[in-house]
C-alpha cells in the first residue's frame, strides 16, 4: 500500500511529499523527478499532518508520558517526609542525601541501583514543583 513520504533537501528547508511503498522507492522516485533530496524524514497522515520518523505524534506519546509523570509525582511525594527528616537531621548535601537513602535500602524511582545526588536532586526539584503547584491551587 502507498503511503506518503515526507523528505527534504540538502538544507532541510524544502519538504518534499511522494507516494511510494517504501522510503527507498520514494527516495528513487523523487530522484528521478529530479528532487535533491537527501533522507525521508517522516510521513503524511490521512489528515495531512507530518509525523517526523521518530515521533510518534502527540497523540500516542502523551497518555503514557502523563501516566510516568503521575507515578514519578507519587513516588517523589513518598519521599519527601524522608527527605525533610535527613535535612534535618543535617544532611543537606545532594551527595549525602543518596548515600543515607542508599545506606537505608531505599529503593530508586526505577526500583534498582543506588542513589545518585543527581536523582536526589531530580527528585527534590519534582518536590518543591508539587509544594508549588499545591499552593497555587489553595489560592485559587
Amino acid at each position: 500500500m502507498a503511503q506518503a513520504f515526507v523528505m527534504t533537501t540538502g538544507d532541510r528547508r524544502t519538504l518534499w511529499v511522494v507516494l511510494a511503498d517504501t522510503p527507498d522507492l520514494a527516495l528513487e522516485a523523487a530522484r528521478a523527478d529530479g528532487c535533491h533530496v537527501d533522507e525521508v524524514v517522516g510521513t503524511l497522515s490521512e489528515d495531512r499532518q507530518v509525523w517526523m520518523r521518530d515521533d510518534p505524534g502527540p497523540h500516542q506519546r502523551q497518555p503514557r508520558l502523563q501516566g510516568q509523570s503521575d507515578q514519578a509525582d507519587a513516588r517523589a511525594a513518598s519521599l519527601a517526609p524522608i527527605l525533610t527528616k535527613l535535612r534535618a537531621g543535617g544532611i543537606t548535601s545532594s551527595g549525602a542525601l543518596a548515600a543515607a537513602l542508599t545506606a537505608r535500602n531505599i529503593p530508586t524511582l526505577s526500583r534498582r541501583g543506588s542513589w545518585s545526588a543527581q536523582q536526589v536532586r531530580r527528585v527534590l526539584k519534582r518536590i518543591a514543583r508539587l509544594d508549588e503547584d499545591a499552593a497555587s491551587s489553595r489560592k485559587t
